[in-house]
């Protein structure tokens, strides 16, 4: 799940990124890149991405239990609310979260 302020065609971008990645270091799986609306108004509108954020959570949270087999999920920046509510708030079984840092670097 990318993060806050990021374009429809910056999260293909990225998702492409964190696949490549993913691939090139041996890791043979499905992947499964979700764009959501992280840029809703202004650049400045952080708020009412986070607001959002909750709202996604909620969306996918079905999809993502219904992904058969053992589950990775990754994200980057306000992109973890989105994994952390669906988590805890709708019970979504992963089994590993991995917060990806600034930049996709893993920290």
């Amino acid at each position: 799940f990318h993060g806050f302020n990021v374009t429809g065609e910056g999260a293909q971008e990225w998702g492409d990124a964190v696949f490549k990645r993913l691939w090139l270091s041996g890791a043979k799986v499905e992947f499964y890149n979700v764009d959501w609306r992280g840029d809703i108004g202004s650049d400045a509108n952080y708020h009412q991405n986070a607001s959002n954020a909750f709202v996604v959570a909620s969306q996918l949270a079905p999809m993502i239990a219904a992904i058969p087999g053992e589950k990775v999920v990754m994200a980057h920046s306000l992109g973890n609310i989105v994994v952390s509510s669906a988590i805890a708030d709708y019970g979504v079984d992963a089994d590993a979260y991995d917060f990806l840092g600034i930049y996709g670097v893993n920290i």
